[in-house]
């Protein structure tokens, strides 16, 4: 305890724990590779403090199947800076026990899954100095949060991910994504997984997955700037789908599900909340709303295949076009742009700007 403890340009192979401080002590790390662990790469614990710079854990060179790259717990604090943990055969980072992480550039790539955020830790990553990180080949989850928090300030990228579960996913947390891209690959769980949580959503990219591109239940949403959710090509799941959901569109969002066969851009299950001034484009229902409160205050929604907005059992829409001009429009043969139906209420208010429902399908 209360010890200091500086590492330069060395590597450290093998035992159960590469690197181990229990206590309130302080480790410095620049130029390390630690590998060949069973157990933890670099293991903090008891209000402990690390900082780690152009450092490289590696769980390859073992067939130890619980390993973690680097395990900050007990109240402790790391700062990763140029940090890269991978190949370990549970976690890359792992936070937990009020501890917090700050990571500022690096890859975590390669590992079952690659960040971990339990029980009251924090993982931020902080946008000091336009850093980079990301997360590629991890296979389980890319980032997986219970009971905890996790922060993308900037430059997060979660690149091709193809894992067996979800690439971002909150269970009882608080999240921010800014300035970032999460992109799929060939799974089917979804891309960002938000159940019981909170999420803030700030100028972010997330695209082309063959899983739901966005699943929110039982949670609190909010949309802030210009953010783009889009498949490239074919996908038969979702786009946004929510259930027992309150949520807030800032302008700016756009939602392009052309490329999507067999659900609507945007799914509202017994949710609530405002949506103003985006765009939703869709093969099927732009937006598809059961027992649901909404208030529309402009934008764009247009189908290709079924109605503009479709809205249903008993859900309360108000649709205006005060803050911009609304358009609803199909091109579909035979479909209305907007159909309402079984017991809902809708009150359309145009004001200052424009507003049309247009079906110009023959």
């Amino acid at each position: 305890t209360n010890m200091i403890l500086r590492i330069d340009n060395l590597t450290v192979s093998g035992g159960l724990r590469g690197i181990n401080s229990w206590g309130q002590n302080t480790v410095w790390l620049e130029n390390v590779v630690v590998n060949n662990h069973v157990g933890r790469g670099v293991h903090l614990w008891g209000k402990g403090f690390l900082n780690a710079y152009s450092t490289t854990v590696d769980g390859s060179q073992n067939s130890g199947s619980n390993e973690i790259g680097i395990s900050v717990s007990g109240g402790s604090f790391a700062y990763l800076e140029n940090v890269t943990t991978k190949n370990n055969s549970r976690a890359g980072v792992r936070v937990s026990g009020k501890s917090y992480v700050e990571f500022q550039s690096g890859d975590i790539t390669g590992n079952l899954n690659g960040v971990e955020a339990y029980n009251d830790g924090k993982f931020h990553k902080v946008s000091w100095n336009n850093g980079t990180l990301n997360l590629q080949n991890n296979n389980d989850y890319g980032i997986q949060c219970y009971q905890a928090e996790v922060e993308l300030d900037t430059l997060t990228n979660i690149l091709n991910f193809s894992g067996s579960n979800d690439a971002f996913h909150l269970s009882k947390c608080d999240g921010r994504i800014k300035n970032s891209v999460i992109s799929g690959g060939n799974g089917t769980n979804p891309l960002l997984g938000i159940y019981a949580s909170r999420l803030i959503l700030d100028n972010v990219t997330i695209k082309n997955h063959q899983g739901n591109l966005l699943n929110v239940d039982r949670s609190n949403l909010q949309f802030r700037n210009s953010n783009l959710i889009s498949n490239e090509s074919s996908s038969s799941k979702c786009l946004v789908y929510m259930s027992d959901t309150d949520f807030q569109f800032d302008a700016g969002t756009t939602i392009n599900g052309a490329n999507n066969t067999d659900c609507s851009g945007m799914g509202l299950y017994r949710s609530r909340g405002d949506i103003e001034d985006i765009n939703v484009t869709s093969a099927k229902d732009a937006v598809y709303a059961v027992s649901s409160d909404v208030r529309i205050k402009g934008g764009t929604f247009s189908s290709s295949g079924d109605a503009g907005i479709t809205i249903r059992e008993g859900s309360r829409f108000r649709i205006e076009s005060g803050s911009s001009n609304l358009s609803i429009t199909t091109s579909a043969s035979g479909e209305a742009a907007l159909e309402v139906r079984s017991n809902s209420y809708v009150k359309l208010d145009k004001e200052s700007n424009s507003f049309s429902i247009d079906a110009t399908g023959s």
